[in-house]
């Protein structure tokens, strides 16, 4: 990906180390916390932002208008 987000590389550190762990853990049946990775939390605000600019990009490429998005305050955004 050209423009990946930090928080993208720590959510596939977190998965790869916590599936595992959790697999091996519930096979043995181990009790406690998997120490793994935390999950980022800018992950949902950088998967937002990034799925919003490749929409915008690939519109560009298109020629299709844009789409609105309300915001918070419920007013529509480009």
């Amino acid at each position: 990906m050209e423009e990946e987000p930090e928080s993208f590389t720590q959510f596939l550190r977190h998965d790869a180390e916590s599936r595992p762990l959790y697999t091996l853990w519930s096979k043995k049946q181990i009790d406690g916390i998997i120490g793994a990775v935390d999950w980022p939390e800018k992950l949902e605000a950088d998967v937002r932002r990034t799925k919003e600019r490749l929409e915008r990009e690939l519109r560009d490429l298109l020629k299709l208008p844009g789409i609105a998005r309300s915001t918070d305050s419920g007013r529509p955004t480009a």
